[in-house]
């Protein structure tokens, strides 16, 4: 016998990603988010495509940088790029690795109840938005609480990155 109600059987669509061909350098099974040491939303916020993000949640933006944490007991696991180590839920970490295969992009947003968000699809090289990336580029303004990554030190850990430049 069914049930009565509402039920979400499946998603359709994609939102923004920062694939500009749809077939990127992915990492297969994604990375680990050690979430406890992302902050959450200090307000509401709505980013492009109607992706709404409300105050105390936890959501990681597409084109964001993750990058292994090195050390303590949360070794391996990954976070954004500019995360403050050495305090808090990462005191005993030290520190991030911005090394080539140690550091991934994401493709998608991911907010921190979504399904699978502890694993999220991330790149490391294929055709991607330029504008899309949280790196220090003439036409990228980093969002409230996101750190973007030097250029230099974003093309020496991704090498096999193409830009496509978006109108």
């Amino acid at each position: 016998m069914g049930t009565y109600g509402n039920e979400t059987f499946d998603t359709i669509g994609t939102g923004i990603t920062v694939s500009a061909d749809g077939a990127p350098i992915a990492k297969a099974a994604g990375v680990t988010v050690f979430w406890d040491a992302i902050a959450a939303h200090a307000g509401d916020v709505t980013y492009e495509s109607e992706d709404y993000v409300r105050t105390g949640e936890k959501h990681l933006r597409y084109g964001t940088i993750l990058c292994k944490i090195e050390g303590g007991v949360n070794d391996g696991k990954y976070v954004p790029y500019g995360t403050a180590t050495g305090g808090g839920a990462l005191a005993d970490a030290t520190g991030l690795s911005v090394l080539r295969g140690e550091c991934f992009i994401m493709n998608e947003s991911v907010h921190e109840n979504d399904k699978l968000s502890d694993h999220p699809p991330v790149i490391d090289g294929g055709r991607v938005y330029q504008k899309r990336l949280m790196v220090v580029f003439p036409t990228v303004v980093a969002p409230t609480g996101y750190t973007l990554m030097p250029r230099a030190t974003f093309e020496a850990a991704f090498p096999s990155i193409r830009y496509v430049v978006e109108s």
